[in-house]
C-alpha cells in the first residue's frame, strides 16, 4: 500500500513545475511513511538532482533520459520485500520501462515463476512491483488480464513513448487525474493534485446532486470540476501525448456463465474460494490483523486466519463509551469469536468526545466527503491497530453486495420479482392498496418502488437512495436546481443496465451488478481505503477478490436470498466453521450513534454554523427543509449535509496546507 503520483507533459515543450512533484508526495507522506522516490526525465538538471538529494538523503531519486517531460513520484509503505532493492519508482534491466503502484498483486509469485521462464531476469527477491512490470514487459496492456490483486499503477514505457494507468477490477485502489496547460497529473489522493496552485477549485454541480441523492459520486465524476477518477476495471493511456478515453478491461456480468442452482455444489466452491482468497491475503513480510465486529463475514476472515496461521492472530473491535449517557459496542459477539479461535483480541473504545474532536479533521483525509458516519470508528481501529505493530487489516467488505446481505435488498428482489413487467393497472390498483389507511405507514418504500415501476424506471438506483426526484423538487431550491439536475447518475445507472441486460432477470445480480459498479468503491472501500491510510495500515477484502466475486456471480439470488434469511448460502458454508451462534444473529450493521453525539452542545452550533453557511451561498435547500430536519431530529440527513459542509469550507472556500515541514526544505525553483 502507497501512494503514487505523476506528472506528464502532452507536448515537447519542457516547463514544468519540478517541485509540484515533491509537494504531491508530500502531501500523501501518510500512505507511505517508510520511504520516497522519484525519476525524472533529462530536463531535469544535474544540479536539480543534486540539490535535491541533498535535501532528501533518504530519497530514492533517478533521472532517465527521455524527450518528453515527466515525473513520477512514490511513497511506500513497505508490505512485501522490505528491502531497499524493491524501493519505487522501480524500472526494468534496461531502464526503459518504469512504474509507480498503489496496491497489492497477490498473485506475484506465480506470475514470478511464469516470466522467468519466458527469460525475464529479476533484481528484488520477491518484489510484487516488480513482477507486474515485466508482466507489462511481457504482455503488454494485456498484463492487467494476469493481475490478481488490488491496485492503482502507472506504466511509463520511455522508448515507446507511452504510459499507462491503471485501476484494479473492484476499485479497491483509487487513482485521480485531471489535464490542464498541457499537462496530464494523478494521483492516489486528489489533495495531491490539489497542490499545483493554479488549478481552480470549482464544484462539480451535478455531482453534488448525486452525493446528496446516493451518499456518493460515481466515476469519472468527483465533486470537482475537471478532476476525474478512473472507473473500476479501467485504465487509460498515453500515446505520444494522446490521452485516451477510459477503457474497461473486465466486467462482472460478462464473465458470468453456468448458473449454480445447487446447493451442495454452491457451498462446496464457495468454502473453496473464500480460503484461497484468504489465503493470498496473508501474504505479507509484516504483522498483519483483522477487523472483528462479530459478523459473519468479518467472523470468517477470521476463523480462516487462525486455521493457517502459525501464531494468534491480532483482532480489533470498537466500541462506543460515555460516562454517562450511552454505550454502543460490538464486544458481546466479538469477544465470543475471539475466544471460539483464541485470538490476542483487542477493544477499543472511544467516546463522542474522541468522535467530536476528529470530526473537524478528518474531512481533509477525504478531499472530498464521504458521508457515511461509520468512517470514523474505521481510523480509531486502524490507529489503535498500527500502535500495536500491525500494519494490514482485513476487513469484510463487499459480502453484502455479492451475498444479498440486507434487508431491503431481499425486500426490493422479491418485489421486483413480483412486479416488473405487469401492467400498468395492476402497478396503480396495487398503490392504491398500499394507501388505504390502515396499511399506509407499513413499508412506504413500497409504494415508491410501485412509482418507479409506473413511470417506467428502475426500482433498484444504488443501495444508499436518500432523496426522489420529487423530494428533490420541494426540498431544492430553484437555483440548485438549475445549476444541478443534470441526471448523470441516471445516465450511468441505464448504461449499466443496458449492458447488464439479463435474460434471466435475475434481479439479485443487477442489484449486485449496479452496487459493485458505484457504492461498494465509491463509498465502502474508499472510506476504508482512506480511514486506514490515514494511520498507515493497508486494508485488505477477501470477500472481493475478483475471482470469488466472479462465483459468486454465477450463484443464484434463490441460494443468496432464501425464505426470510439473507445470505443464506454463505451461511450454509460456514457451518461447522463458525459457531452457529454467530452465523444466525440477526444482522446488526454498526450504527454510529449521532443523536447521542448531536447532543454535544459545540458540536450542534459547529454543525448549525457550518451548514448554514454553507446553504447561505450555495442556496442548496430551502430554509423550511433545513428547519424541519433540525425539527425531525433527523441525524442522519443533517451528518451527510455536515460533512459537505466541511468539505467545502475546506476544500472550496479556503486552500489548506497540505505539505510537510520538510516540504519546505525543497527550493522553489526546483
Amino acid at each position: 500500500m502507497c501512494g503514487i503520483s505523476g506528472i506528464i507533459h502532452l507536448t515537447p515543450q519542457h516547463n514544468t513545475d519540478k517541485n509540484l512533484i515533491v509537494k504531491m508526495c508530500d502531501s500523501l507522506k501518510h500512505r507511505g511513511p517508510d520511504g520516497e522516490g522519484y525519476v525524472f526525465n533529462q530536463s531535469f538538471s544535474f544540479q536539480d538532482f543534486e540539490t535535491l538529494r541533498s535535501r532528501r538523503p533518504e530519497a530514492h531519486i533517478q533521472i532517465t533520459s527521455s524527450e518528453r517531460d515527466v515525473m513520477l513520484g512514490h511513497r511506500r509503505l513497505s508490505i512485501i520485500d522490505l528491502n531497499a532493492n524493491a524501493s519505487q519508482p522501480m524500472c526494468d534491466s534496461d531502464e526503459k520501462i518504469w512504474i509507480v503502484m498503489n496496491g497489492e498483486i497477490y498473485n506475484h509469485q506465480e506470475l514470478r515463476k511464469t516470466l522467468e521462464s519466458k527469460g525475464h531476469i529479476f533484481k528484488t527477491d520477491h518484489s510484487d512491483t516488480e513482477a507486474l512490470l515485466y508482466a507489462y514487459k511481457e504482455w503488454g496492456v494485456d498484463c492487467l488480464l494476469h493481475l490478481r490483486g488490488m491496485f492503482a499503477f502507472a506504466i511509463w514505457d520511455v522508448q515507446k513513448d507511452f504510459m499507462m494507468i491503471a485501476r484494479d477490477r473492484m476499485g479497491v485502489k483509487p487513482v485521480y487525474y485531471y489535464m490542464q496547460s498541457q499537462q496530464f497529473c494523478f494521483a492516489s489522493e486528489i489533495k495531491a493534485l490539489l497542490q499545483n496552485s493554479k488549478l481552480q477549485r470549482k464544484i462539480h454541480y451535478a455531482a453534488l446532486n448525486e452525493l446528496l441523492t446516493y451518499n456518493s459520486v460515481a466515476a469519472p465524476n468527483t465533486l470537482y470540476e475537471g478532476i476525474y477518477k478512473l472507473k473500476p476495471a479501467h485504465y487509460i493511456t498515453i500515446d505520444a501525448g494522446i490521452v485516451s478515453e477510459q477503457m474497461n478491461y473486465w466486467d462482472l456480468h460478462e464473465t458470468e456463465s453456468n448458473t449454480i442452482n445447487d446447493e451442495i455444489e454452491a457451498v462446496d466452491t464457495l468454502r473453496k474460494a473464500l480460503q484461497e482468497s484468504i489465503q493470498l491475503r496473508m501474504d505479507s513480510d509484516v504483522p498483519l490483523g483483522a477487523l472483528l465486529s462479530g459478523g459473519i463475514d468479518s467472523s470468517a476472515n477470521v476463523a480462516y486466519l487462525s486455521k493457517a496461521s502459525a501464531s494468534l492472530v491480532n483482532t480489533f473491535s470498537l466500541g462506543f463509551s460515555s460516562s454517562d449517557h450511552f454505550k454502543l459496542n460490538e464486544f458481546g459477539y466479538s469477544d465470543v469469536v475471539a475466544k471460539a479461535f483464541n485470538t490476542n483480541h483487542h477493544k477499543i473504545e472511544i467516546s463522542d468526545e474522541d468522535f467530536w474532536n476528529f470530526i473537524q479533521k478528518h474531512q481533509h483525509h477525504f478531499d472530498e466527503p464521504i458521508v457515511d458516519s461509520a468512517s470514523i470508528p474505521i481510523y480509531f481501529l486502524a490507529e489503535h491497530a498500527r500502535k500495536n505493530g500491525i500494519k494490514i487489516l482485513l476487513g469484510g467488505e463487499g459480502s453484502d453486495e455479492l451475498f444479498i446481505g440486507y434487508q431491503l435488498w431481499r425486500f426490493n428482489y422479491e418485489f421486483n420479482k413480483l412486479f416488473s413487467g405487469k401492467p400498468k393497472w395492476i402497478l396503480k390498483a396495487t398503490k392504491a392498496f398500499l394507501n388505504l389507511p390502515v396499511i399506509k405507514n407499513k413499508r412506504p418504500f413500497y409504494r415508491h418502488w410501485l412509482q418507479q415501476l409506473i413511470d417506467g424506471g428502475l426500482i433498484f438506483n444504488g443501495g444508499t437512495e436518500m432523496l426522489t426526484n420529487a423530494q428533490k423538487s420541494k426540498y431544492y431550491t430553484q437555483e440548485f436546481i438549475k445549476k444541478s439536475m443534470v441526471e448523470e447518475r441516471n445516465d450511468i445507472i441505464e448504461e449499466h443496465f443496458k449492458r447488464f441486460n439479463s435474460e434471466s432477470k435475475d434481479w439479485g445480480k443487477w442489484m449486485t451488478y449496479l452496487d459493485t459498479k458505484i457504492r461498494l468503491p465509491e463509498l465502502l472501500l474508499a472510506r476504508l481505503d482512506k480511514m486506514t491510510m490515514v494511520a498507515s495500515v493497508e486494508a485488505r477484502e477477501p470477500f472481493i477478490d475478483y475471482k470469488l466475486a466472479e462465483l459468486s456471480y454465477r450463484i443464484s439470488s434463490k441460494l443468496k436470498s432464501n425464505g426470510n434469511t439473507e445470505k443464506y448460502i454463505l451461511k450454509k458454508a460456514l457451518e461447522g466453521i463458525l459457531p452457529n451462534q454467530i452465523i444466525y444473529r440477526s444482522k446488526d450493521g454498526f450504527t454510529v450513534p449521532l443523536e447521542k453525539i448531536f447532543e454535544n452542545e459545540k458540536l450542534r452550533k459547529f454543525a448549525v454554523d457550518k451548514i448554514n453557511k454553507l446553504n447561505t451561498v450555495e442556496q442548496i435547500f430551502t430554509n423550511d427543509y433545513l428547519s424541519k430536519l433540525w425539527d425531525e431530529e433527523d441525524y442522519t440527513r443533517l451528518w451527510q449535509l455536515l460533512m459537505v459542509a466541511i468539505w467545502w469550507d475546506n476544500y472550496i472556500m479556503n486552500v489548506p496546507v497540505f505539505v510537510d515541514d520538510i516540504g519546505k526544505l525543497i527550493p522553489e525553483h526546483l
